[in-house]
């Protein structure tokens, strides 16, 4: 629904799910953006109005240059998802952003935080659709969330979570935690907890090292498999070949 039919629809849902909670509302503003009052820039950005038109075109380049992230691994895109990009925190919390710089929600809607609107954020929400999209819902269920959050941290380049810090985390004996507590999303988020990565990201020295450790074996694995493994690593994947034996082909050639 578009324009004038979302604006119209809009108030109907909204007091259809009003006493439903405060989640549902969030919901419907996430997929009617134009109704909750974001602007449309173009067909897969929508901003607050508070943004300014500087960053409204700065945001268009840091989707362009986060697609191009996405491209040189996985040999362009399947997906396409709509961006809403916030440029105040009172917009990101109102559309259910929480504690994150960035949310995705089902595979063609991202959220951004005002922190978020980075080439390396955004390049690792793309990753995870990427990746979902093309292995598919229930094939993922059976693929590590280490290898999942991994290949997103490679595409991305996020520095915080790149080699070097896997090095600072050699060199001084930083705890970190072993794949084989990463393999669910409740392993995952027991760990994140457990090793700190949870608290604030732009805490002065903060490591985050799990997503660093889940890093560093994709990126390991990767360097010996390269675009061709991860592509017959995904197709593999999604025909239902077991994980382990699928990475450990692609890494072999």
């Amino acid at each position: 629904m578009r324009g004038k039919a979302a604006r119209l629809a809009f108030p109907l849902i909204l007091a259809a799910w009003l006493l439903a909670g405060c989640s549902l509302l969030q919901q419907i503003k996430i997929y009617q953006p134009a109704a909750a009052g974001m602007d449309r820039v173009s067909d897969e950005l929508y901003v607050d109005p508070a943004m300014a038109a500087t960053r409204r075109t700065e945001v268009v380049r840091v989707i362009a240059q986060a697609r191009g992230r996405v491209a040189r691994v996985l040999g362009g895109e399947v997906t396409s998802p709509i961006v809403l990009a916030c440029s105040t925190d009172a917009c990101f919390q109102d559309l259910g952003g929480g504690g994150a710089r960035g949310v995705s929600f089902g595979t063609d809607r991202i959220l951004l935080a005002p922190r978020g609107l980075t080439v390396p954020i955004l390049a690792h929400e793309l990753a995870h659709r990427e990746l979902h999209r093309r292995v598919g819902g229930h094939q993922m269920s059976r693929v590590p969330r280490w290898f999942d959050e991994g290949l997103a941290v490679l595409i991305s380049e996020e520095m915080s979570h790149d080699e070097a810090m896997w090095q600072i985390i050699q060199d001084q004996r930083i705890p970190h935690p072993e794949l084989s507590e990463l393999e669910t999303g409740s392993d995952w988020a027991r760990a994140t907890r457990g090793y700190g990565d949870t608290r604030e990201f732009e805490e002065p020295g903060r490591l985050h090292v799990v997503y660093v450790t889940a890093g560093h074996e994709v990126r390991r694995w990767y360097a010996k498999a390269g675009k061709n493994g991860l592509a017959r690593l995904i197709k593999d994947l999604h025909d239902y070949r077991p994980f382990q034996d699928a990475y450990e082909a692609a890494e072999k050639g």
